[in-house]
């Protein structure tokens, strides 16, 4: 995912880290460049891992003003979406935030709102497949209720497109 600067790439390895060794995948980030003269860009010197532990994280994605990142992991059993703050180079596990935990239900690809005040995601929590939903990003949706059918807010959500189970504003 780019950063919403330009100046950063999120993604996904399973390389191991420091503390997460194993092949679980990480959320890292790269500064990018120009390439060369060409029109392509690279990598800047190297990546940091900023989920370096033994939790699976994965579908980054940045905010607005390009400092923290919302992302699902299975921290807490099923998948959840957190968000932390994505300064390059800096692994810092007290910024690495639940912004949901309604086990088990399965809560994936976040997608911020452009004023940065609104996370989308696909979830499975209704029981009938996977639906839309929207959580303000300070507060989180910690407990919706089993069986909620349909978004959370349904006038944020109805102005976000949405392909498959991938939300996008």
């Amino acid at each position: 995912a780019w950063s919403t600067d330009g100046t950063m790439i999120a993604f996904v390895t399973s390389s191991p880290g420091i503390v997460g060794r194993g092949t679980n995948s990480k959320i890292a980030v790269t500064q990018i460049g120009p390439g060369g003269g060409v029109s392509f860009v690279q990598s800047v010197g190297s990546y940091s891992i900023l989920t370096d532990d033994a939790f699976t994280s994965f579908s980054p994605a940045w905010s607005p003003d390009s400092q923290t990142l919302a992302f699902s992991t299975t921290r807490g059993g099923g998948h959840h979406i957190y968000r932390m703050t994505a300064r390059f180079g800096e692994w810092d596990p007290t910024t690495v935030l639940p912004l949901t935990t309604h086990t088990p239900a399965n809560d994936t690809n976040p997608a911020w709102s452009p004023d940065g005040r609104v996370i989308a995601f696909a979830s499975d929590r209704s029981g009938t497949g996977i639906q839309i939903y929207a959580m303000p990003v300070n507060t989180g949706c910690t407990n919706p209720p089993i069986g909620a059918a349909g978004p959370l807010w349904a006038e944020t959500v109805a102005s976000t497109a949405i392909s498959g189970n991938d939300p996008a504003w």
